[in-house]
């Protein structure tokens, strides 16, 4: 599944050189050696019953707010329509007086 997109400003910019900078600086001061985590070969994990049952759980309140979003869209753009042909009602009501 890909993933959703989130609109961002222009102006923002994806990793700011400064706070970069100074998590570096910060990770340093502390001594975290990254390359520690590079040495390490990758292993596949296997996940359990129980994170694969909590991972379906999230996929569907996923699907289920995706659905729920558009339904409100839906009826946000009916809402819109019912407007227009009422404003429209009005104008020839006013015509007629």
């Amino acid at each position: 599944m890909p993933p959703i997109p989130v609109k961002q400003p222009k102006t923002a910019k994806p990793l700011p050189l400064e706070a970069t900078l100074k998590d570096l600086s910060n990770m340093h001061s502390r001594n975290i050696d990254l390359s520690v985590l590079l040495d390490q070969p990758a292993q596949a994990v296997s996940l359990s019953d129980q994170s694969e049952e909590s991972v379906k759980r999230s996929q569907d309140f996923v699907k289920s707010v995706r659905n729920a979003l558009q339904l409100d869209a839906s009826v946000a753009e009916q809402g819109d329509r019912v407007e227009d042909v009422r404003a429209a009602l009005q104008e020839i009501e006013a015509g007629f007086s």
